[in-house]
């Protein structure tokens, strides 16, 4: 709240924005059980979610990823941490999607896919690396 709205927040203004926030737990593999933290901004924004895990360190819990948009969605595999990866859109063909790998004690982006609408024409979208550094990736 202090970052968002450049303010000191009171105890009745913290407890009521966690009444706003979904926390729903998540298993992630030798780290164990995580909390994903959703709060919504409301305004129908569905895709604009800030979306936190937190993972118990310690008798508290230590945010492991800072992310927006929706997700995750749990890539299983051999890896003793799964990835996560969590998307943003605009609109159909109009997502964004990010992997996160975890490493040195917190996720990443790692890779990045970016849909937009195909040249052909059978209404589907087509997937391309986002612009910037990070490379595409097979999954979705």
């Amino acid at each position: 709240m202090a970052r968002v709205e450049n303010d000191k927040p009171s105890s009745a203004d913290v407890a009521q924005e966690f009444r706003r926030c979904k926390v729903t737990p998540v298993k992630l593999g030798k780290l164990g059980i995580a909390m994903v933290v959703k709060e919504q901004p409301g305004n129908g924004a569905t895709n604009a979610a800030m979306l936190n895990i937190y993972v118990s360190s310690h008798g508290t819990f230590r945010r492991i990823l800072e992310s927006e948009g929706f997700g995750p969605e749990i890539i299983s595999g051999s890896k003793p941490v799964p990835d996560l990866v969590f998307g943003w859109a605009a609109g159909v063909c109009h997502a964004t999607y990010y992997r996160y790998h975890y490493e040195h004690d917190k996720y990443v982006a790692d890779a990045c896919n970016q849909e937009e609408a195909s040249t052909s024409d059978d209404d589907q979208c087509s997937v391309r690396a986002c612009e910037g550094k990070l490379p595409t990736f097979r999954h979705l």
